[in-house]
């Protein structure tokens, strides 16, 4: 064998060793950039997303639901629930209030529900202070309907024992009546550990 030849043999294989180790970092780093970018993703959403989201899913809600169909003769659930304040009826529904809040339930079991929140929704007349639990709104004394959904154990009991906090800035809907602003208020609890 030629003294030149090895010599020429062992450039050629050092110069490959090296091309393959430049290769097998160059994939080290995709692999890591690719990891990296997976669990940026796929991570759960940071407390600021989260809570924005929160704080706007229920006045989000509130707005569907108010221009939603009532199933109703053709109303919508604002209609719906000026009647049950207003005390009147609708054609398809002797009791409005309790249209209103079978339809509520359903909906707020399918949304909320589903995301395995506590939650509540009180509805009142301006001029008088917020349910907190299935009591009548009331104006002038006079009974104009029960609306209180609770779900999950977010009741003011729960609330004032510390078990829940409301934190998040709840939906508010305001709805003219010839009794009053009728408030409707959907709010979201979390559980205080």
């Amino acid at each position: 064998m030629m003294p030149g030849k090895a010599a020429g043999s062992r450039g050629l294989r050092r110069k490959a060793q090296l091309e393959m180790i430049g290769i097998a970092i160059v994939v080290v780093l995709v692999v890591l950039g690719f990891l990296f970018v997976l669990k940026a993703i796929s991570g759960p959403p940071s407390e600021t997303h989260s809570g924005f989201v929160r704080s706007h899913i229920t006045q989000d809600l509130l707005n569907t639901v108010s221009i939603s169909d009532a199933d109703c003769g053709g109303i919508d659930m604002t209609e719906l629930l000026k009647a049950c304040a207003e005390r009147a009826t609708v054609d398809c529904a002797p009791d409005p209030c309790q249209a209103f809040i079978t339809y509520m339930e359903d909906i707020l079991e399918q949304t909320l529900g589903e995301q395995r929140l506590a939650y509540r929704l009180r509805a009142y007349i301006s001029n008088s202070p917020p349910a907190t639990s299935s009591e009548s709104i009331q104006e002038n004394g006079n009974q104009i309907g029960s609306i209180f959904i609770t779900a999950r154990g977010c009741n003011q009991t729960s609330i004032q024992r510390g078990y829940y906090s409301v934190g998040e800035k709840p939906g508010l809907l305001v709805i003219p009546t010839n009794v009053g602003d009728l408030k409707v208020m959907l709010e979201i609890c979390s559980r205080v550990y």
